[in-house]
């Protein structure tokens, strides 16, 4: 995927939601510092991170996807920052549904974290928490008699 100017995500022009004020860092630090340099690999990896925000957990995803693949290649699989990487597209999996891939990549993370950081470095009490919480999501639950108290008062008070 070439990055470049508004072709962050690759193909046709991306079109960014108000709130994401994001993009132009990204496109300058392209373009002046390179695709590579790790200050541009940090904007698109803050770029996912408003993209999932925003509700576009594809995009996010993708562009977690490629940052890690980019960071891996260039810093090592072992840097803070591609641990960083790996962990934020386990986040964007989540909010994607994709939870098996997300566990997955949630375990691997603190697992390295842990021996790269220590156990209780913030970034690995982060990732296990996220990974916490991807395996309660992923967890079928019964739905209680509360639920469905819940569920139908508020199908009443809404007309439906």
């Amino acid at each position: 995927m070439r990055f470049g100017r508004v072709d962050v995500l690759g193909g046709s022009p991306l079109p960014v939601p108000q709130p994401c004020r994001r993009l132009p860092a990204v496109n300058d630090h392209a373009r002046i510092l390179g695709d590579e340099h790790p200050h541009t690999l940090a904007s698109r990896d803050s770029l996912g991170l408003a993209l999932d925000g925003m509700g576009e957990h594809a995009q996010a995803v993708r562009l977690h996807r490629q940052t890690l693949e980019d960071r891996t290649r260039i810093l090592g699989p072992e840097h803070p920052d591609t641990l960083a990487s790996r962990h934020n597209l386990a986040l964007a999996l989540t909010s994607a549904g994709e939870q098996a891939e997300a566990i997955q990549l949630l375990r691997r993370t603190l697992d390295d974290r842990v021996r790269i950081l220590g156990d209780e470095h913030t970034h690995t009490l982060s990732t296990r928490n996220a990974l916490e919480t991807a395996l309660a999501m992923s967890t079928p639950r019964p739905q209680n008699r509360w639920w469905h108290w819940l569920r139908r008062r508020n199908a009443a008070a809404s007309g439906g």
